[in-house]
């Protein structure tokens, strides 16, 4: 995604706590919902952002490389900590399908991950999703890994250090 034009003074105006994952204006909260669940932050006549990338902005300095993934899908939860610059086949595998990529075929499970292909075919769900899981990781380099019993996917990996040189520069 190409980095938004951005104005000169944002970062005089605006400031992120990375803690709560709010964007202060002043010292006090900004940002409204959309219709599809984000916060958008406006400033000025009606130049909006979308808070989390603006949040990625001004904590790291530079503009996500890719899609920025909400780690727990909660897409209001901005904290630095729930923001991953990922790709889009990533961020596709956290949308919540508890089991994307296995599905039913004939009298067996199948698996098959994105453009990567097929994992195999299993009588039992538990060993296609094992499977499913396995390739999984070894795409995300570690990013994601499903937990059957909380049916839930957690990082397994942390985020990265923020940059620490000038923030100023456009």
């Amino acid at each position: 995604m190409a980095p938004p034009k951005i104005s000169k003074n944002v970062l005089d105006v605006f400031t992120y706590d990375p803690d709560t994952g709010y964007i202060l204006k002043d010292g006090v909260k900004v940002g409204s919902p959309s219709g599809h669940g984000y916060i958008y932050v406006t400033q000025g006549r009606g130049r909006k952002y979308l808070a989390h990338r603006l949040a990625w902005y001004i904590y790291y300095g530079e503009w996500p490389n890719g899609v920025l993934d909400h780690i727990n899908r909660d897409k209001t939860d901005n904290r630095i900590s729930n923001l991953r610059d990922t790709t889009q086949s990533i961020n596709l595998l956290n949308q919540g399908k508890c089991f994307s990529g296995i599905y039913r075929h004939r009298n067996k499970w199948r698996v098959r991950v994105g453009r990567y292909g097929e994992c195999g075919s299993f009588y039992c769900f538990g060993e296609a999703l094992k499977a499913r899981n396995k390739k999984v990781k070894g795409i995300t380099e570690g990013a994601l890994d499903f937990d059957l019993d909380s049916y839930t996917l957690k990082v397994v990996e942390g985020p990265k250090e923020p940059k620490t040189e000038n923030k100023g520069d456009f």
